[in-house]
């Protein structure tokens, strides 16, 4: 790996940083060999020269986990409703996952993007002030695209599911204390 800033071609570079960072935040495992590929196109893309592809590698991160979360929406959509809050925190706890791992893929991205003031290798005029999202590093975009695009659609079903097996479960112990209590009595034990 050459730390030389260089010419690179963002698309055919980003073609393989996309195919393992979908690995990644899904949670599948990577190679030792993938990973540093990896970090090394991620680290190639944020010194180029002439043309600096930070905001563009952002940009194209952003819309990977879109397409991503848009999927897992999809999936737990399809769930009946007495799994979905299941299926929904077995979600949440993977892709969480997955975007740590990532974040930590993206760290030289992370410090050189989030930093500005330690951008020695892409002048920070090169980043257009216009760009439609908040920057942030990758872990907080991951969390924030999570709650616009996953909890902003289906908290109200969750939050149904979630409560009527908590009525369910509360329907079935005042059953049974109806059950007990005379059953408590006739061996002499009062309960309260």
């Amino acid at each position: 790996m050459s730390l030389r800033p260089r010419q690179v071609n963002f698309q055919d570079t980003w073609r393989h940083v996309q195919l393992t960072a979908n690995e990644i935040v899904s949670v599948k495992p990577v190679t030792n060999r993938n990973w540093s590929d990896c970090f090394s196109d991620i680290y190639s893309l944020c010194v180029s020269y002439p043309d600096c592809h930070l905001e563009q590698l952002y940009n194209s991160t952003c819309d990977l986990l879109i397409d991503h979360v848009t999927r897992l929406r999809r999936k737990l959509l399809q769930v009946e409703g007495q799994h979905l809050p299941q299926v929904y925190t077995d979600s949440w706890e993977n892709y969480r996952e997955g975007a740590r791992y990532l974040n930590i893929l993206y760290s030289y991205f992370n410090r050189e993007f989030h930093n500005q003031n330690n951008l020695s290798t892409c002048d920070p005029s090169d980043i257009q002030p216009n760009s439609s999202v908040h920057l942030m590093e990758i872990y907080q975009l991951a969390m924030k695209l999570w709650k616009v695009e996953m909890v902003d659609h289906v908290i109200s079903l969750v939050v149904q599911a979630t409560l009527a097996e908590f009525n369910k479960e509360c329907n079935w112990v005042v059953e049974m204390c109806w059950h007990i209590a005379p059953l408590t009595m006739s061996l002499g034990i009062h309960v309260i």
